[in-house]
């Protein structure tokens, strides 16, 4: 499938075949060419993925995604706190917006989109800085990296299974920190 503007959306057929009690159909609109990227490139696929191991009687991933889940919702809030301090100081142009159809099939999914619909916001402010000087472009991508790890953990478990070093709260407590 592709968006009005012509990018691929990638998996959109995986998150339709599943049978979601419950679904919601939203578009997101967004202001950074990353946040589109990831989401028409992942969301799709990640999703019903986490759906179905969520939903499994018996799937080890099930603690680590939850965890993950709420990794990244730290993750968003921090970037969103870290980026206060610059200013949307321009218009948006409406047509350079990003328009992407999206189905959320659990509240785990919409926890995954709301993060990014906070980032998004928050790299509008950061372009922001890039023209107005106050910030220089590898400073930005930077600053979107530390989020972009986070996801990557989550993406890394769900598509590849590749077992994790512990949930948040594991690691917390062989640390000793509450």
């Amino acid at each position: 499938m592709l968006t009005a503007e012509g990018r691929v959306i990638k998996n959109l057929s995986k998150a339709e075949s599943i049978d979601a009690p419950r679904e919601f159909r939203t578009e997101a609109v967004l202001h950074s060419w990353e946040c589109d990227r990831i989401l028409r490139r992942d969301f799709h696929l990640l999703t019903p993925k986490i759906f179905k191991a969520l939903n499994a009687r018996d799937d080890w991933r099930k603690p680590h995604i939850r965890s993950m889940l709420k990794d990244i919702q730290l993750a968003a809030e921090t970037f969103e706190a870290n980026c206060r301090p610059w200013a949307i100081t321009r218009k948006y142009d409406e047509g350079q917006l990003r328009r992407l159809p999206i189905r959320i099939i659990c509240a785990e999914a919409n926890w995954l989109y709301q993060a990014f619909l906070t980032v998004d916001q928050c790299m509008l402010r950061l372009s922001c800085a890039v023209v107005d000087g106050k910030m220089s472009l590898d400073q930005r991508r930077q600053m979107f990296r530390a989020f972009e790890v986070v996801y990557a953990d989550l993406k890394g478990l769900v598509i590849h299974n590749r077992q994790p070093a512990g949930t948040a709260d594991q690691l917390a407590s062989q640390l000793g920190v509450e």
